[in-house]
């Protein structure tokens, strides 16, 4: 689920669509709009404030763009690789940075391609992807217990090893500030 300007939310199901709710009381699920559906079930919800676009990314490796105020399908992109419900997060207002098996794409939805696709054998399943440090940082984590620091000035990334297990979520607390968890049950407080 993901928060949408004017006290919206955005979530999905395993049926492929995206639902578009409002958050008033009394709360009601019931949804103001339905998107799609995607071909397949939905892995990762994606908004783009700066250009208002809503990025959704399905089992079969398409990206849909949608406009987030009108609901209605811009473009799809295909060829975009998802390895799990965390593996996007946006870049700026034109570009998100999607995890793949063994990979991560750099994907402008605005011009509808993969700018940039970064390979190696040893990241496993990119299952997590989180902002750090502005729009220039990105911490990445998987299945093979390594976390990837993206510096996107430089275009260089760097891996450390710090489990034997999956990486299954990287969150946020500040500019500088992370944590890790990974199986089984492993957390782990970052500073960069």
């Amino acid at each position: 689920m993901i928060t949408l300007p004017g006290n919206r939310f955005a979530y999905s199901a395993d049926d492929g669509f995206i639902r578009i709710a409002k958050d008033e009381e009394p709360y009601s699920a019931k949804p103001i709009a339905l998107l799609g559906p995607n071909k397949e079930s939905i892995e990762c919800l994606v908004y783009l404030k700066e250009s208002d676009l809503l990025i959704s990314l399905s089992k079969d490796d398409v990206l849909y763009v949608w406009n987030a105020t009108t609901y209605k399908l811009i473009k799809t992109i295909e060829g975009v690789e998802c390895a799990g419900n965390n593996c996007m997060c946006e870049i700026d207002g034109e570009r998100v940075i999607v995890g793949g098996n063994k990979k991560f794409n750099i994907v402008n939805v605005k011009e509808g391609k993969i700018e940039k696709t970064i390979e190696n054998r040893r990241f496993g399943d990119v299952y997590s992807v989180m902002k750090l440090r502005g729009e220039n940082c990105f911490v990445l984590g998987g299945d093979a217990g390594q976390l990837i620091v993206y510096d996107q000035v430089s275009q260089q990334y760097k891996m450390v090893q710090i489990t034997a297990a999956s990486i299954t979520d990287i969150k946020r607390i500040d500019d500088e500030t992370f944590v890790t968890c990974s199986k089984p049950g492993y957390v782990k407080v970052w500073k960069y």
